[in-house]
């Protein structure tokens, strides 16, 4: 069952469309994320829901009750900013009891309250700095006494708004296992913004990927990367070859593609019945499913073609290479760095062989 329907969402500014006709759900306890580029429309939609700016139409319901046009205030959710806006003259503990008594919990017990602070500052790892203040902690210990905040009355969604985008990279790596554990423990749905494709990949149970104030695909991580529906989500959501591809022929449960007119070859499709021959689009292939090699491979059933190392960029655990089809076609692959040898395995303007197979690759045609 959903706990927030959005349905048929609008918004504009200045005459101008920001979000366009959005409808989805999302279900209890999921970690769900909205990604996009800057200016996609994916904050104008949080705060829509947080309830500090209101649609031009359409509506939001949470757990069934119409919240269009109710305040923040009443709305029995919490957000976080990228400013974690905490009271520099309250220690952390009070940082924390503080949205108990926002939430009119005012008639708890004092002990209680006490009790309540001592287990979520527990949860986030911070009960031995509830005595100090915020001017006396890092960075990250300041976003988990915001989250602390927002999750210790329990609310029904935290909204969570690029709250990491100001932590080095080491912090966020470390604060994406702490968010995912909170997140399980409490059960709080949360509902996340960011425009690193990586963070919402790591983080999320879904992610609904937004353009130009439209989702362009809505399903788990795995699906998004590995089958993207669009030019646009293939190419924004990590590293990608989009290869120029025409259907030449359709099949049963396959369409046959010319690739880069160089390649051809059948790619499995559940459902032919919208392709026909002539369509044109592009063929999308991850670096990381491509295999090179300085001569054949034994698989008769891999797709193979000549190419030459034009470059390549060392990250450590792996390296990328730039790579020259016999077309001038550019391919981006990456290799594991399996070898001792510190530099690349192949050297620029070596010719090798590259190999896939077709099924690690996905057909669009927008």
């Amino acid at each position: 069952m959903a706990i927030l329907e959005i349905q048929n969402v609008s918004k504009l500014f200045n005459d101008q469309v920001v979000v366009t006709d959005i409808s989805l759900d999302i279900k209890h306890g999921e970690f769900f994320t909205l990604l996009g580029p800057s200016g996609c429309g994916k904050t104008t939609l949080l705060r829509m829901i947080a309830g500090f700016s209101k649609p031009d139409s359409g509506r939001i319901l949470l757990e069934g009750k119409d919240i269009t046009n109710l305040p923040p205030e009443e709305r029995p959710l919490h957000t976080i900013f990228q400013s974690y806006a905490l009271f520099p003259h309250l220690t952390v503990a009070e940082n924390v009891a503080f949205a108990l008594k926002m939430a009119k919990m005012g008639d708890v017990p004092k002990e209680q309250i006490k009790i309540l602070v001592e287990k979520i500052l527990v949860d986030v790892q911070l009960i031995n700095f509830a005595n100090r203040y915020p001017h006396d902690l890092s960075g990250g210990q300041k976003q988990r006494v915001a989250i602390a905040r927002s999750l210790v009355d329990r609310p029904k969604l935290l909204l969570l708004d690029e709250p990491l985008s100001a932590l080095d990279a080491r912090l966020r790596e470390h604060m994406h296992i702490e968010l995912v554990k909170l997140q399980e423990e409490t059960g709080v749905t949360f509902i996340y913004v960011t425009h690193d494709q990586s963070e919402a990949l790591a983080l999320s149970s879904r992610i609904g990927v937004m353009n130009k104030g439209k989702i362009e695909q809505l399903d788990k991580p795995q699906a998004i990367y590995s089958k993207p529906e669009t030019y646009f989500v293939a190419d924004f959501l990590g590293k990608c070859n989009l290869l120029a591809a025409e259907i030449i022929e359709v099949k049963k449960h396959a369409i046959k593609l010319k690739v880069s007119d160089i390649l051809e070859f059948d790619l499995e499709q559940e459902n032919t019945e919208d392709f026909k021959v002539g369509d044109k689009g592009w063929f999308s292939l991850r670096p990381e499913k491509i295999k090179a090699n300085r001569n054949e491979p034994e698989d008769e059933e891999l797709y193979t073609a000549k190419a030459t190392v034009k470059g390549y960029y060392y990250y450590g655990d792996v390296t990328l290479y730039i790579l020259l089809l016999e077309n001038g076609v550019k391919l981006q692959v990456m290799l594991s760095n399996t070898r001792a040898k510190p530099t690349a395995f192949f050297d620029e303007e070596e010719e090798i062989i590259i190999s896939f197979e077709p099924g690690s690759g996905n057909f669009l045609s927008k």
